[in-house]
């Protein structure tokens, strides 16, 4: 299930920058879509320099990978790994499982 416009506005809100561009690239992800390291630094609502390092320690740390754009070479699209994509999918399980009770 997909989060809605204002659902993902109210959560983000709440994480700090990593977990943001986490967010980010997963949303992207689950929904099928690609996100380039523009988009994602517009996403997450930081300074630019702020953003950029963020997302370049994380690829460097390979938890996300990059691709040009064959269309346009001024572009990166960043996808998450397999790790990460694991990792995420066992953290939504662990979350379902710890708030099944609550409404």
């Amino acid at each position: 299930m997909l989060l809605s416009s204002e659902e993902i506005r109210k959560c983000k809100r709440k994480l700090d920058v990593r977990n943001q561009i986490t967010f980010g690239v997963m949303i992207a992800y689950f929904k099928n879509e690609t996100i380039s390291k523009n988009q994602l630094i517009r996403f997450v609502e930081k300074s630019y320099l702020t953003s950029n390092s963020y997302i370049d320690s994380a690829v460097s740390k390979n938890y996300f990978k990059t691709i040009i754009n064959t269309n346009d070479k001024r572009s990166i699209f960043i996808l998450p790994t397999e790790l990460t994509i694991k990792k995420f999918a066992e953290y939504v399980d662990k979350r379902a499982w710890l708030y099944k009770d609550v409404k």
